[in-house]
């Protein structure tokens, strides 16, 4: 079932519109799935490229947000390198997101072994994309993304919010929810730190080594190539990008935290250590 419109490229591909009936989409889909590259795989959700321009994202009710994000990004992205959403489809489950290939290593890959003048130049360029993103119209009045607005928080697994957010009060109280049995006033005592006055913008959510794609243009110079793994973008506080940026990085052993382009997504180090508080009280 197609539940995002296959670009052209993607149709010709898997011959949807063939009138050839002896291979059926499905199975074209898994025969390329089969012969492709595994570009990043965890638990069940797995990334491979299936040819030299296209890349597929699938999972088990993969959350589809992702292209809607992509798609809407996409269509104000000026200088932001980013995969081209070419649509999705739902096949037994499976939920399939078609994207156009980037090239390029993955800066986690070379992070540990850059001088500080690249470093710092990293610096520079993922600033100049940020301020691209933060500068877009926001697609609703409502935190977060998708087809309806839902926002995403990523700690141990994605938490979704179960209803439209339309103010940073109700944004906290989502950041605050958990399963855990706990003191209201405890709660309240270490969430009360939560700031409701920040302005929103246009956020990745993810920004790390691992999701920025570099080529080398000489061997003293590297450019930014990609940024992917979109799936936790949205609407935003703008202190959330700093937030999620240092968020999976082990700051014992990396010095990733001292490039990030504060001039342009704020330094916000009160709110990270206001964050660090929340994922003790809610994990």
């Amino acid at each position: 079932m197609v539940i995002s419109p296959l670009a052209s490229q993607v149709q010709d591909l898997i011959g949807l519109n063939s009138p050839d009936t002896s291979n059926t989409p499905t199975d074209t889909i898994w025969r390329l799935l089969r012969d492709g590259t595994v570009l990043h795989q965890l638990l069940s959700k797995w990334v491979i490229r299936i040819t030299p321009t296209i890349v597929v994202k699938f999972a088990p009710s993969l959350d589809i947000s992702e292209i809607q994000t992509m798609y809407y990004i996409w269509s104000y992205r000026k200088s932001i390198p980013m995969p081209e959403p070419l649509g999705a489809i739902s096949i037994g489950g499976y939920n399939y997101i078609f994207m156009s290939n980037l090239e390029g290593l993955a800066l986690g890959s070379l992070w540990s072994r850059l001088e500080p003048d690249l470093k710092d130049s990293i610096r520079l360029q993922l600033g100049e994309i940020l301020q691209c993103l933060r500068e877009m119209p926001l697609p609703s009045m409502y935190f977060g993304s998708g087809k309806p607005p839902r926002c995403r928080d990523l700690r141990r697994q994605i938490r979704i919010s179960l209803g439209l957010i339309s103010n940073e009060a109700e944004f906290n109280k989502f950041l605050a929810s958990t399963d855990r049995k706990l003191n209201p006033t405890y709660l309240g005592l270490c969430t009360s730190g939560l700031g409701t006055s920040h302005k929103t913008v246009m956020t990745h959510g993810d920004i790390r080594p691992d999701n920025i794609l570099v080529q080398y243009i000489t061997p003293d110079t590297l450019k930014i190539s990609g940024l992917v793994d979109w799936e936790l973008s949205g609407a935003y506080p703008e202190y959330w990008e700093y937030v999620k940026s240092l968020a999976g990085v082990n700051c014992d052993s990396s010095d990733w935290f001292s490039y990030l382009p504060t001039d342009v997504i704020g330094s916000h180090s009160e709110e990270w250590r206001q964050d660090c508080l929340v994922s003790r009280v809610v994990l």
